[in-house]
């Protein structure tokens, strides 16, 4: 087999992030504003808490900004936020159980609009799509790794 152009490879992955967004993402309302959103996502990928200048430096929001966000988020009871007694300005941020719960549904909604399109391929279709999956995960997870 002749090697692929890395920029036509490129390219594909490219396709494949729209496609999924296109097509699966964009269709599915948001529970909360997308920052808001955005900040549980972040926190739920996490097995610790997170600072507000963590979360503001991996989601590229000013930390004015993500001050505000915060505040809005735990007073929907999403996030609860704890300070250092040392240090007021200090705060951990941690995903409360309804935070959590908002994920899971999001995704839930997310499932089951991908189960219904599903249905349109035929079981030989489902299963190379399974394998395909299956590849490029593993593909993201060798070409993610941080050296």
């Amino acid at each position: 087999m002749p090697q692929m152009n890395r920029d036509e490879i490129a390219k594909e992955f490219m396709a494949s992030i729209w496609g999924i967004h296109y097509n699966f993402f964009r269709n599915q309302k948001l529970p909360l504003p997308l920052n808001q959103f955005a900040i549980l996502m972040d926190l739920s990928n996490e097995a610790y808490p997170m600072t507000i200048h963590e979360l503001s430096e991996s989601l590229q929001i000013k930390k004015q900004q993500m001050t505000i966000i915060i505040s809005r988020l735990e007073a929907a009871g999403c996030i609860s936020r704890s300070s250092k007694d040392s240090d007021r300005r200090y705060s951990e941020i941690k995903l409360t159980e309804k935070g959590m719960n908002v994920i899971k549904e999001f995704f839930s909604n997310m499932n089951n609009l991908f189960l219904t399109r599903l249905d349109k391929l035929s079981p030989e279709e489902q299963q190379r799509l399974y394998a395909s999956f299956h590849q490029f995960n593993s593909a993201v997870e060798l070409i993610a790794e941080k050296e």
